[in-house]
């Protein structure tokens, strides 16, 4: 996600409110002050892997056997590892030493080099079971009762259809995807006074053409794209993809 964002950083521009803003900054001073926090960030993640394995200047034994204790039990290496281990062995005499070069690199990693900001995961999978409904599951749909009876469902229940049932547009005109995402991701969005319910939270998001639907003045939604996915390692722009939220899954 950095590298997507610091990209689109042009050196010679001014960012700001607008051009009259008298704190506008030019692109390279932005993209100096963010080098400078990540390698500040960097300087304490090198500081605290010093506080956790090294005490007056000397290796910590206590805190690296505790560190590779814990890979032999995450990786599932068994009693015989645990017990080499614990007798004073040493990882080079073991076959999978490379699981311990890993997961000691990735310890590192996590604190030294690893940015790490706000935010959830989003995982991709089929729409199978989304798409297409029963109509009597839905609200404003009418159904028969049992003296025969034409009758309007009046709220929503769990099997409430998403996206009105429609298959999701994998390459819209725009050039996005559309997607689903948990109403997880709106939390910070959506105003205190409409987050009551599910229903008023998806309405809102609705009447502000964030996601699509049907407004409550009766019009239809226009909603853009909203975000960037992306693949990991991101290596090429062929790793992203601009998404629009067709709608979304309760929490």
């Amino acid at each position: 996600m950095f590298k997507i964002l610091f990209s689109n950083i042009l050196d010679n521009e001014l960012y700001g409110l607008n051009k009259f803003d008298k704190k506008s900054r030019s692109g390279k001073q932005i993209k100096h002050d963010i080098m400078s926090c990540i390698n500040a960030l960097t300087l304490m993640g090198i500081q605290d892997i010093n506080d956790k394995f090294f005490k007056d200047g000397r290796v910590n034994d206590k805190a690296v056997h505790h560190l590779i204790q814990t890979i032999i039990r995450n990786n599932g290496l068994g009693s015989s590892a645990q017990e080499i281990v614990d007798r004073g062995g040493v990882v080079a005499s073991l076959m999978s030493r490379k699981v311990f070069e890993q997961s000691v690199s990735a310890a590192v990693n996590r604190d030294v080099v690893d940015i790490n900001t706000k935010g959830g995961s989003a995982i991709q999978q089929s729409i199978f079971g989304f798409v297409g409904y029963n109509n009597k599951n839905v609200i404003g749909a009418t159904t028969v009762d049992e003296n025969g009876n034409v009758v309007k469902n009046k709220e929503y229940n769990k099997y409430r259809a998403y996206n009105e049932g429609k298959e999701l547009k994998w390459n819209k005109k725009n050039g996005s995807m559309e997607v689903l995402l948990s109403m997880n991701f709106f939390k910070a969005v959506v105003p205190k006074e409409f987050q009551d319910t599910y229903v008023r939270m998806r309405q809102w998001l609705i009447d502000n053409d964030v996601i699509k639907g049907t407004k409550t003045n009766g019009e239809i939604s226009k909603p853009k794209p909203f975000g960037i996915g992306y693949r990991i390692p991101t290596q090429g722009m062929s790793s992203t993809f601009a998404f629009t939220v067709a709608d979304v899954l309760p929490e």
